[in-house]
């Protein structure tokens, strides 16, 4: 069994040249599960429960790195690598708060349905993991819950919304996804192109490279900004992505002999030049950064290549900058498990949102005394329930139709 769910865990779209990567719960889809009601049971409601807005609303930036875990970090740090890959971003995450699961470098677990980019960020901003068979290209249909996200919360409260990304947002069904949930405004590959930012038939990597998205990211956050109204920016990047990232032609020096290893390298640098570039505009006072990344690095085999011991714990990174004034952790920091859907509370925490009983969707806030339910259940009993079937979880599904592989052009994001 565990065997033909790896080899189908991954799916290659011949006709497209595709790879859709780890998108399909394919226990789910070939032994499907006892009927549950723990979603139902656990899943909180943030229309149910009381959310105390400051009087200022905070900017939100939110950054969602492609496949970036702890493991990049030296051993010494807490990581799994013989060298440091991100010290830049490890300095940025000193100044910042950062939940560990060690007394080191550490974060949070991934769960099903969260192992892909549109399931990461599903699960951060609303709580609850992807569970539905979606997202390739000769699939006609896909299936997302209806919970509510952050995108919709912020909606409400008078926030313009905007997500920026290198590839075509059709793919993943993330123009679907953030278009239904906060009304965002998508700025795509095909909104670049189309847009005046690329000529009308740049396409690179998964669309554009990092390099030229930070740059309209300073842009597009200069103009948000100059609206005087709160906003909620999404940025996710992609040149880390498997098989092996894309190292940009900018980067000279090449320490490493796995691309990946300089892909890294050079990504978090880029990522924290951005963050301090944010730090001296006239808009960060009131603007909290979440970093996180979307998922762990796909290919398994890169780490038994540079050396990562079998036994090392995998995490995602996470770290949040300038919280709102008076928001910090009431216990650890350290030592905490957690997983992706307690981003979803801690985001909105770390804006200054109070949150009666700590808990929306699946998640807990992590700057609470409120344990998580990893803490309660433990990751392995929580990724199992999650796997069951639950009638309240196919309540929230909501269908469309999606362009086929012949309508469609440019690449699913894993």
């Amino acid at each position: 069994v565990r065997r033909v769910a790896a080899v189908t865990g991954v799916l290659a779209v011949a006709a497209t040249g595709t790879w859709f990567t780890r998108a399909l719960p394919v226990k789910e889809i070939l032994f499907p599960a006892a009927p549950s009601t723990f979603i139902e049971d656990n899943y909180v409601d943030p229309g149910s429960v009381q959310l105390s807005w400051p009087t200022q609303k905070r900017n939100l930036i939110q950054i969602f790195l492609e496949s970036y875990e702890n493991t990049f970090y030296s051993t010494v740090q807490g990581g799994g690598m013989p060298v440091d890959l991100m010290p830049d971003l490890a300095e940025l995450t000193e100044e910042s708060i950062s939940f560990s699961s060690t007394e080191l470098k550490g974060g949070f677990h991934q769960l099903p349905g969260a192992t892909f980019t549109v399931g990461g960020l599903l699960a951060q901003t609303s709580g609850v993991a992807l569970k539905s068979p979606v997202l390739a290209t000769d699939i006609q249909q896909f299936n997302f819950p209806d919970f509510a996200t952050v995108g919709d919360l912020l909606k409400e409260q008078g926030y313009t919304n905007e997500i920026m990304m290198a590839a075509n947002a059709d793919f993943g069904a993330k123009r679907d996804l953030f278009q239904d949930h906060g009304a965002f405004k998508i700025f795509d590959h095909v909104y670049a192109t189309q847009n005046g930012y690329l000529p009308e038939d740049y396409s690179v990597w998964w669309g554009y490279e990092d390099d030229k998205m930070y740059e309209f990211a300073k842009q597009e956050l200069t103009q948000l900004a100059a609206q005087g109204d709160p906003f909620y920016f999404i940025l996710e990047n992609a040149d880390t992505h498997f098989p092996d990232g894309y190292l940009s032609e900018e980067v000279t020096e090449r320490p490493h002999a796995e691309q990946l290893s300089n892909v890294v390298l050079h990504s978090q640098q880029q990522v924290t030049a951005l963050v301090r570039w944010i730090q001296e505009q006239p808009f960060y006072d009131n603007t909290t950064i979440v970093i996180t990344g979307d998922h762990l690095y796909m290919d398994d085999s890169y780490f038994e290549r540079v050396g990562v011991s079998a036994d090392y714990d995998r995490t995602v990174v996470n770290l949040i900058v300038n919280p709102a004034p008076g928001v910090t952790a009431e216990g650890p920091v350290t030592n905490r498990s957690f997983t992706s859907v307690d981003i979803f509370p801690t985001t909105l925490a770390a804006m200054g949102v109070g949150i009666k009983g700590d808990r929306l969707g699946l998640g807990t806030n992590m700057f609470s005394l409120s344990q998580t339910l990893a803490e309660e259940l433990g990751v392995d009993s929580l990724s199992e329930r999650l796997n069951d079937s639950s009638e309240f979880y196919n309540a929230h599904i909501k269908v469309k139709i999606v362009p086929s592989a012949d309508e469609a052009q440019g690449t699913i994001t894993g």
